[in-house]
């Protein structure tokens, strides 16, 4: 999330939440909203990038095991598909 989106949806945030309960609490709450949101962007870009990474390096060894994206709802690796 680039400065410019974060700088409006926090303030959609910030509206909607002073609207409701305003003074002290309502910016707690807000910087405790934004602070839960960003932390969610960032393992999910943090979580993308481990599995295009995991991607890229990708090495089709038959003796070696398969990685999790790769298991398409079969948890054995008895017979991958090949």
């Amino acid at each position: 999330m680039d400065r410019l989106t974060y700088q409006q949806l926090r303030f959609m945030v910030e509206s909607e939440v002073v609207a409701v309960c305003p003074g002290q609490a309502g910016d707690e709450l807000v910087n405790s909203v934004m602070r839960h949101v960003v932390a969610a962007l960032s393992a999910e870009q943090l979580n993308k990038h481990r599995i295009d990474s995991e991607l890229a390096n990708f090495d089709r060894r038959l003796n070696k095991p398969l990685p999790r994206w790769a298991m398409t709802g079969n948890t054995s690796n008895a017979n991958p598909v090949r």
